[in-house]
């Protein structure tokens, strides 16, 4: 089966449809099959768990803002890059009280991001035109079925500008398993 291309469609599904929809978008997207109900490989059984493990938590730990709270609260501040602001609408930004460098984030996706490293630079039509654009974007059903992004509120957070050696920062990703 094809898998329906109306994401927003995907809300109303009961979750046995569901199931079939996200093994059709996972053969569309790998070229191989799989058994929802019985996964092999690590790729497969990340599949599994879109639909076998929404817990409330994993939507929060996904939201960028709520995220950083939750790692204030348990760690500390000084393990987070530090907030400027979180907003609503693009307009709720005051441009003119941002620092000089910064970077713009939405809360609830992946990969919408913006580095300003001259704030004089920056073009407020462009950053409205894309910050808008990512507020109206459901992830939940729009990115390989990760149905916890649908719970997250759509929000814009800017946060400080960090810099690593010659342009590059290290960013460390831990998987855990079992």
């Amino acid at each position: 089966a094809t898998p329906i291309k109306d994401y927003d469609s995907y809300r109303k599904l009961p979750v046995s449809k569901y199931k079939k929809e996200l093994e059709a978008w996972y053969n569309e997207k790998t070229g191989s099959t799989m058994d929802i109900d019985n996964p092999k490989s690590f790729n497969q059984k990340i599949q599994w768990l879109k639909i076998n493990d929404a817990a409330l938590l994993k939507s929060h730990l996904s939201d960028k803002w709520l995220a950083k709270e939750y790692i204030k609260a348990v760690c500390g501040e000084e393990y987070i890059v530090k907030t400027i602001g979180v907003y609503d609408r693009f307009e709720d930004i005051d441009f003119d009280s941002l620092p000089e460098q910064y970077v713009i984030k939405s809360t609830h996706g992946s990969g919408q991001v913006i580095v300003v490293k001259d704030k004089s630079l920056v073009n407020r039509d462009e950053v409205k035109n894309k910050v808008d654009k990512w507020l109206s974007k459901n992830y939940g059903f729009s990115c390989g079925f990760e149905v916890h992004y649908s719970n997250i509120i759509p929000r814009i957070i800017i946060e400080e500008y960090m810099e690593g050696i010659k342009d590059d920062l290290y960013d460390y990703k831990f998987m855990c398993i079992n």
